[in-house]
């Protein structure tokens, strides 16, 4: 039944694209995925799944960009009885208990575009997705929709529609005042489904001061991370997440973490999570950024060689880490000052000393590279310190079961 139609909407300039009962490969984002997956699993040989049903799926990964549409006139229009915060932030108006009808200005041929995509799912009750430019005035590049049909009964005779919307890519022109109004937080992920602990999203963020952008990594996988103590470091971190566990001091005597042994900083909370204090503060870091920050939490942070503008984005980043328990990764060009080519980033909980609720986050910055014309002396260590690292099958890792932290465990190597 998979079909694929194309359509021009008036003030969009490129072409927007319908799929009509999509299969996985159509969609980008591993949320909407997973979400059509699951959807997928519950709908019965005839018909589409119920309300009652839906609740069954786990809907807190996509909550914030969550539409729910009454069709009105047998399909002709459609009123938001729900449309998610995350959606109310990217289009800057709430249409709860408005219809597509209300969408205006140079949005009003979106809406256009929405009500007919509406209209298919609804008509035809398949999902559809669609792909359509993002209308100049908005700072994204274009829309992602999933729409799927759902009965409110059993015994219904036309189906209600859940839409997930989601905002894909930043406009290069957009370059925001603080880095913490151009991350949107890792999203919420649904921990006892094993499915949703592989969900990834890239971004990328403006920040002020930097040349170009940060490229942001929620749950990295290996091959995103190109330093190759980095992606063995994540595997092993990955190991005990399969156990839902969480390593302690003993992550910092494997052979990986003693190879990264200047680049490793451990951050303790403070605050409830809204700033980290350095329980450890890596030797690379003093090296290039100036003194020891030992002690210090990031906002009191200070460098000698100039402002740091990525650090609010790096609080950002840790609290998002720190409050869904999910690794992250970064990677960004350092400020001019700075002669290498780019630091990358890798930031994961571990286990305290007092047990699993005593989270901390174990983190690495690795600087690659040199920019043209500069010299920068040996400063990360990627050829002197390189251990011979086992094969990078998944399989070779083989699962690890935590051991209990040592009364003398120490966060030095």
């Amino acid at each position: 039944m998979r079909r694929v139609e194309f359509r021009d909407v008036e003030g969009i300039p490129e072409r927007a694209m319908i799929v009509v009962d999509p299969e996985e490969r159509d969609i980008d984002d591993a949320r909407q995925k997973h979400f059509l997956r699951k959807w997928r699993a519950i709908r019965s040989v005839t018909r589409a799944p119920t309300v009652e049903r839906m609740a069954e799926i786990g809907l807190s990964s996509l909550a914030d960009w969550l539409s729910i549409l009454e069709p009105l006139d047998d399909g002709e229009d459609f009123e938001y009885l729900r449309y998610g915060k995350a959606l109310r932030a990217a289009y800057g108006r709430d249409m709860t208990g408005r219809t597509t009808k209300d969408f205006s200005g140079p949005h009003g041929s979106s809406g256009h575009f929405f009500r007919e995509c509406n209209s298919i799912s609804y008509k035809e009750v398949f999902p559809v997705y669609s792909r359509m430019a993002a209308p100049s005035d908005l700072s994204f590049r274009r829309w992602d929709r999933l729409i799927v049909p759902v009965f409110k009964t059993k015994n219904e005779p036309r189906p209600a529609l859940y839409a997930t919307s989601i905002p894909i890519g930043l406009k290069e022109n957009q370059i925001p005042g603080r880095a913490s109004q151009a991350i949107p937080e890792v999203d919420e992920l649904v921990f006892e489904d094993r499915d949703a602990l592989s969900l990834r999203k890239i971004w990328k963020v403006r920040v002020r001061g930097l040349a170009q952008p940060v490229t942001c990594i929620s749950n990295p996988e290996p091959q995103d991370i190109s330093d190759p103590r980095q992606r063995w470091l994540l595997l092993e971190w990955l190991s005990f997440k399969a156990q839902n566990a969480l390593p302690g001091a003993e992550i910092l005597r494997s052979p990986t973490a003693k190879s990264l042994s200047a680049h490793i900083s451990i951050l303790e909370p403070v605050d409830g999570g809204q700033d980290f204090r350095f329980v450890r503060y890596g030797k690379i870091l003093e090296e290039i950024l100036g003194p020891n920050a030992q002690g210090r939490k990031l906002s009191e942070v200070r460098s000698q060689v100039g402002p740091i503008p990525v650090l609010g984005l790096f609080r950002d980043l840790s609290a998002a880490t720190f409050r869904h328990g999910v690794a992250t990764f970064c990677r960004h060009r350092p400020i001019s000052e700075i002669k290498f080519a780019h630091w990358d980033r890798l930031i994961f909980p571990i286990q305290g000393r007092r047990g699993p609720t005593d989270l901390l986050l174990f983190v690495t910055n690795v600087p690659h590279g040199k920019r043209e014309g500069t010299s920068t002396g040996k400063i990360d260590g990627t050829k002197d310190d390189m251990p011979s690292l086992p094969s990078m099958k998944s399989e070779s890792i083989g699962v690890k079961k935590p051991t209990e932290p040592k009364s003398g465990d120490t966060w030095e190597i």
